[in-house]
């Protein structure tokens, strides 16, 4: 079976989908497909307070719009929900 886009049934290695709370982003290479800015988007947040909370996580980010690694994604969208639980 061929792997890679396009070609037979993707690997595990190629594609990766990821399920969180009802989010489904393609993961490619260790980097999901979400920035800051679409995650604030998303959970109603603005990007400052989603900033302030990849400071306090240690998640390194360059602007807004910068594509995020995977568990850096994950431990945020987990630490909203969390804070939205408590709220």
């Amino acid at each position: 079976m061929e792997s890679g886009f396009g070609k037979g049934t993707p690997q595990w290695h190629d594609i990766r989908w990821v399920n969180l709370n009802k989010i489904s982003t393609l993961m490619i290479m260790g980097f999901a497909d979400l920035s800051i800015s679409e995650i604030a988007e998303d959970y109603h947040l603005s990007i400052e307070e989603v900033c302030t909370l990849c400071d306090r996580l240690g998640v390194a980010y360059k602007a807004p719009h910068t594509r995020l690694a995977l568990e850096d994604v994950k431990a945020l969208i987990l630490e909203i929900l969390a804070n939205q639980e408590n709220t």
